[in-house]
């Protein structure tokens, strides 16, 4: 039809629907010259080549702007900037929300088609309805020729009819999808625009709660990455909008990853210890998550829970928690612990350290680093509560240990002189609760589990092994790391038997 040669070429109108409506609707403050500018377009001789069905239309600025000008995928456009070009960011240095501001802030929908493809575009849904109305046989494959045909028209940022039709809140969306599903054609649900992103992920951008178990059930994929690696379940995190409905409508599906990781490595649990999200950190973890997932710079969600000081988030992930797994090493060879205290004291530092501190280990560190308590020798409130977790503070902080067991008392000469006097008594604990295997890992003597466990008792047997080699540790450390394996009862009788 646009190829006629006495179709003369439609005026290039560059406007959004935001300065469309601002020139059509009564407003005095408006320049008259703008208005004049604008109205003076004389679009007649080029609509009247078309036929009667196009050519009635009763309103030709209603048309022109129902027809051509439609929106955007909720992004802000910057017209100095060449699209080619991106801003650099010092994640460092920046806020993480600001990462995402264009999922996480909610813009007015502004992508258009250029004239030609609007006027197809409403040439092609208009003879979808005629179709799918009439009684003519053959019709199912004649639909979906259309809707193929339909669908590879695109707006200028790449989205299809269903992604304008969504993002303007259209009450056809639902007929749209339901046909495109009964056409046995649900790729169309998933076709990315130039950002990737699929329907499913501007319907979580534009908080459509209820539509999001409607599009997963007509086959809309989840596990779709944008141009930064973000799927579905990111989407909702970041947007902090349809985690509940999305989750509960893929729990039975086989082909999603909770775990799944963007480009930084951030699952949706990192996401949400990110924006300090507790609500989101619950459901996920409910769901399955992982709180072990490191991010490209080796940090589990709970280091960016503690740094973003979310008390929250942090009890809700050590609820999950080992404390070996308490204890692992970001990148720089920091614990979530050695986060707290290095930091600025904060308004819930203390109480993060507090919920640490019932199940890390403050003693221990990496050879990179220093341990909890030198870093925080120069915050009196920190260092009085790590007092209070580990009894012989003041001969750790004298002396950085070697190992996360080595002796927290030099005075001390002869390692575990008094493991007779509680031997038996906290043998009897381990052996029944296998605790003495964590036990072995922690001491580093995991390669000779299996010499321990043949033996009547592994506890006495990897007890008096330890003091046999006499490598530092006592009668104290072993307190410590009682503690931090959760074997509490047995590190109480050792306490009573020094006493």
């Amino acid at each position: 039809m646009l190829s006629q040669p006495n179709v003369p070429a439609p005026p290039i109108i560059q406007l959004d629907s935001t300065e469309m409506n601002r020139l059509l609707e009564p407003n005095p403050h408006i320049p008259s010259e703008e208005r004049r500018r604008f109205l003076d377009s004389d679009l007649s001789e080029y609509f009247r080549t078309f036929d009667e069905n196009l050519s009635s239309e009763t309103n030709l600025m209603s048309f022109v702007k129902n027809s051509v000008l439609v929106g955007d995928s909720a992004r802000v456009r910057d017209v100095c900037r060449k699209p080619e070009e991106k801003v650099i960011k010092d994640i460092k240095e920046e806020s993480p929300v600001k990462l995402h501001e264009d999922i996480r802030v909610k813009t007015e929908y502004s992508a258009v088609y250029t004239p030609e493809d609007g006027l197809e575009v409403k040439t092609l849904v208009k003879e979808l309805c005629d179709i799918i109305r009439s009684e003519r046989d053959g019709k199912r494959q004649i639909v979906q020729d259309k809707l193929k045909k339909l669908f590879n028209i695109r707006l200028i940022n790449g989205d299809t009819f269903l992604h304008m039709t969504l993002c303007s809140n259209q009450p056809s969306l639902h007929f749209i999808v339901k046909l495109i599903h009964d056409m046995g054609m649900s790729s169309l649900l998933n076709i990315q625009n130039n950002r990737l992103r699929t329907v499913l992920h501007m319907a979580i951008i534009n908080d459509q709660f209820d539509l999001i178990p409607f599009l997963l059930s007509k086959g809309c994929n989840p596990m779709l990455d944008d141009d930064e690696g973000n799927n579905a379940i990111h989407y909702a995190v970041i947007r902090g909008s349809c985690l509940e409905p999305l989750l509960k409508g893929i729990k039975d599906k086989e082909d999603y990853d909770i775990d799944a990781c963007n480009f930084d490595k951030h699952t949706a649990l990192h996401l949400s210890a990110t924006y300090s999200n507790e609500t989101y950190t619950k459901l996920l973890v409910d769901f399955g998550a992982s709180c072990l997932v490191r991010d490209s710079e080796g940090r589990t969600p709970l280091h960016l829970a503690v740094s973003n000081n979310c008390m929250p988030v942090v009890k809700c992930l050590l609820s999950r928690m080992s404390p070996s797994d308490i204890d692992a090493t970001d990148g720089r060879d920091y614990t979530a612990l050695q986060l707290a205290c290095d930091g600025p004291l904060r308004p819930h530092t203390l109480s993060i350290a507090k919920l640490l501190l019932d199940k890390a280990d403050p003693t221990n560190c990496d050879q990179n680093s220093k341990v909890a308590f030198k870093m925080a020798s120069d915050k009196p409130e920190l260092m009085k509560l790590l007092h209070q977790y580990a009894i012989f503070a003041d001969e750790v902080i004298k002396s950085e240990p070697e190992d996360d067991y080595e002796s927290a008392d030099e005075e001390c000469t002869t390692e575990l002189s008094e493991l007779s006097s509680y031997i038996r008594e906290v043998s009897a604990i381990l052996d029944r609760s296998e605790g003495w295997r964590e036990l072995a890992k922690r001491l580093h003597r995991d390669s000779l589990l299996r010499w321990y466990e043949a033996t009547p008792s592994p506890t006495t047997t990897l007890l008096n092994h330890i003091k046999e080699l006499n490598d530092g540790v006592t009668s104290q450390s072993l307190i410590i790391l009682l503690h931090n394996i959760g074997e509490t009862e047995a590190a109480n009788i050792i306490k009573e038997r020094l006493l």
